[in-house]
């Protein structure tokens, strides 16, 4: 009996974040959704739900896109993707969520009445309809940033006011733990991040994640125009779906591909002296490096995105690689020596690079995955020893 009493007790304490009705003042929530399956889902996702002040309840959501667009892909890795606001109902918003298995968690902000009719009036502009588009931005510009700035601008700067983070983690840390589920976006994400996904993050720039806005929200204390005595933030908090949050740590996939990379290098070895067919393993692992390398290159040259940039795995991956393959396809064992000092030099200089470099890249894994076997190819096919060999047997 006590224990069901315990329970209706604990049912009506529960909180519930309902919206106002249309004659009741406005009310402004941070809706934060967790990851999804899907890879734009991912990172999670942050959208304002408003109701009241003589206005139609609707969830704003800035994560919308159109993927028909002409050359989505190719405009998303260079930087020049479109997004754009989308206005929807709560019970759409929630069927999504519910969709795509992602946990939803809703705020309830405390604001004044000022600072409300703030957020209203540059929400009534962005809905203008020459006002939805933006250029997406993975760190800079996207469906978290946009509400911090509208948030942080009503606030008289709450949210950039808050206290340094005690344990900073870097950008690639936290990209990594969100997409570490999704083998194939980690594994790009992680090969085509320069050492700016090294960089630490402040608790400002940590806030493109919807988990960390939605931490940062729930830790900001605002101070009304009426009252000198700070208030939290956030009053209230609802779970509006349940499911999980990103693990606490991305996946740790060295000794798997210190593996991988081991045995490559040991095929490139025992295959050395056979035919085109057993080496053909080979030849597609340099052909893929010298491509992966290639593209990545290319959107380092032309792309506007700050991920991008020089990348300590070239030393051990670059667009090299195709020759490689292609001297191993020809069964030119005599290798050019020129091909050969190109890639030695790149591997030592990778070396070097990372015992000198003060902020080295976080790419331990890449460099036994792809370093290996072309440490292996520069053992095996130096021309030096080669020539020598290949005298030596004319001479018997």
């Amino acid at each position: 009996m006590w224990f069901l009493l315990y329970l209706i007790q604990f049912a009506l304490a529960e909180p519930s974040c309902k919206p106002a009705e249309a004659s009741e003042p406005l009310e402004i929530y941070l809706l934060t959704s967790g990851p999804g399956e899907g890879v734009y889902t991912k990172v999670g996702h942050s959208a304002l739900w408003v109701s009241g002040g003589g206005k139609r309840e609707t969830v704003f959501n800035w994560g919308a896109y159109d993927s028909s667009q002409d050359n989505f892909l190719w405009r998303f890795f260079m930087g020049s993707t479109t997004y754009k606001l989308a206005m929807m109902s709560r019970q759409y918003n929630i069927k999504r969520v519910k969709e795509n298995n992602q946990r939803l968690v809703a705020q309830h902000l405390d604001l004044s009445p000022n600072m409300k009719l703030a957020i209203a009036a540059e929400l009534a502009r962005l809905a203008r309809p020459e006002n939805h588009a933006y250029n997406y931005h993975w760190e800079s510009q996207n469906c978290s940033t946009l509400i911090r700035d509208l948030i942080d601008e009503s606030t008289n700067g709450a949210l950039q006011s808050l206290p340094p983070l005690e344990n900073p983690t870097t950008r690639r840390f936290e990209v990594l733990r969100h997409l570490g589920s999704l083998g194939w976006a980690w594994f790009g994400w992680h090969y085509m991040a320069s050492d700016h996904g090294d960089l630490v993050y402040d608790r400002w720039s940590s806030m493109h994640i919807p988990r960390s806005l939605f931490q940062g929200v729930n830790d900001a204390m605002i101070t009304w125009e009426t009252d000198e005595n700070p208030r939290p933030l956030v009053d209230q908090t609802c779970l509006m779906n349940d499911g999980d949050w990103a693990p606490e740590q991305p996946p740790n996939r060295l000794g798997f591909f210190g593996l991988l990379g081991g045995t490559m290098g040991l095929w490139l070895f025992q295959t050395r002296r056979k035919t085109t067919l057993w080496n053909l393993p080979g030849i597609l692992w340099f052909v893929a490096s010298g491509m992966l390398s290639a593209f990545f290159v290319f959107c380092w040259v032309f792309s506007s995105l700050d991920g991008y940039g020089f990348n300590e795995n070239w030393f051990v991956s670059n667009p090299a690689h195709i020759l490689i393959a292609l001297s191993i396809w020809q069964r030119t064992h005599l290798t050019s020596k020129w091909l050969w000092w190109i890639i030695t030099t790149l591997l030592l200089s990778g070396i070097c690079w990372k015992i000198f470099d003060s902020t080295p890249q976080d790419n331990i894994d890449f460099t036994v995955l792809f370093g290996l076997p072309t440490l292996m190819w520069v053992l095996i096919y130096n021309p030096f020893q080669m020539h020598q060999s290949s005298i030596h047997s004319d001479q018997q």
